[in-house]
């Protein structure tokens, strides 16, 4: 039965994020305005206020029904919030690793940001506490993704095959927001409106920096071709809901100590 509940409640999961974003299509490279740069720190603080809202209906939820119907909310905020407000504001900050790649914010004056970096600002932007955001971004891809997303079940691994195969893959699972690890890359994936998008700080065309583009005729997609890809669910499943309404703390796990909290 609750499997079925939550596949029910996640078909509505793609109506929310096209609502959020505004229409079919999220922002494009190159559409950072000042006037989006400047409007996220309110937007922001709307999410934070919106989320201890959020964070009070869950500890007073009674029984599995009212539980599940903040649950969808909560996911619909955050994963609505990052899509909708967070990522337009990020496109074309540019791409840079070493030093002064750890821009929190979008278009932070004498910052730029590297792929691991843009990840974890942009969940932190979307109130999503990190132990130690360095540490994080210092970190292989497939510790991050598994520090997320821990259950056996949400590893998804693909060897081997084109872009566009791994796109026409990729639509066939669950609509929402996802990580992907490339050989030597992290970005986020978007699927939903007959659209698999890759949100990326964009090591290949440094300084076009964060873009959102088509999966299937990504470069730095291409590029990770023969060693495979590894792709993970964001906010999917309870605990990392649970983690973002609590304001506690997500650990990074190291591969070998991984469990669900």
């Amino acid at each position: 039965m609750q499997n079925a509940r939550h596949t029910v409640l996640w078909k509505l999961l793609p109506i929310w994020l096209l609502a959020m974003a505004g229409g079919p299509s999220h922002a494009r490279p190159g559409e950072a305005t000042p006037r989006l740069v400047s409007e996220l720190p309110e937007k922001l603080a709307r999410i934070e206020r919106q989320r201890e809202k959020l964070a009070d209906q869950l500890k007073r939820a009674r029984g599995r029904a009212e539980k599940d119907r903040v649950y969808l909310a909560a996911r619909e905020l955050v994963t609505g919030s990052i899509t909708g407000d967070i990522f337009p504001a990020w496109m074309g900050t540019p791409w840079h690793m070493g030093e002064d790649d750890d821009a929190s914010m979008p278009h932070q004056e004498g910052k730029r940001v590297s792929c691991s970096m843009f990840v974890t600002a942009v969940l932190q932007n979307a109130g999503l506490r990190l132990d130690d955001r360095v540490r994080w971004a210092h970190s292989r891809a497939l510790t991050i993704q598994r520090s997320l997303a821990p259950r056996c079940e949400d590893l998804h691994r693909y060897l081997s095959i084109s872009p566009r195969e791994l796109a026409e893959r990729l639509a066939r699972l669950r609509a929402g927001l996802y990580l992907i690890g490339l050989n030597c890359h992290i970005g986020f994936v978007v699927i939903g409106a007959g659209e698999v998008r890759f949100v990326h700080s964009n090591y290949v065309d440094p300084e076009r920096g964060v873009v959102d583009e088509p999966l299937a005729t990504s470069r730095a997609i291409a590029n990770s071709q023969q060693a495979g890809y590894w792709v993970t669910p964001l906010f999917q499943d309870e605990r990392l809901v649970e983690l973002w309404l609590s304001g506690e703390p997500v650990r990074l796990q190291k591969l070998g100590q991984l469990r669900d909290d």
